[in-house]
């Protein structure tokens, strides 16, 4: 499965409350190296806790 995510700042603004941009700016960085090894429920627990 396929997932896209854009580490642009005001996308996810419009996609999740605004304190929790920059915790996912920086999830979304730290997997990006190892994204294709990602588990996707993984990385959306990561997103929703």
């Amino acid at each position: 499965m396929e997932v896209n995510v854009s580490s642009d700042k005001s996308h996810l603004e419009s996609m999740f409350p605004q304190n929790d941009v920059m915790y996912i700016c920086i999830c979304v960085n730290s997997l990006k190296k190892d994204w294709k090894n990602a588990n996707p429920l993984t990385f959306r627990f990561n997103f929703e806790r």
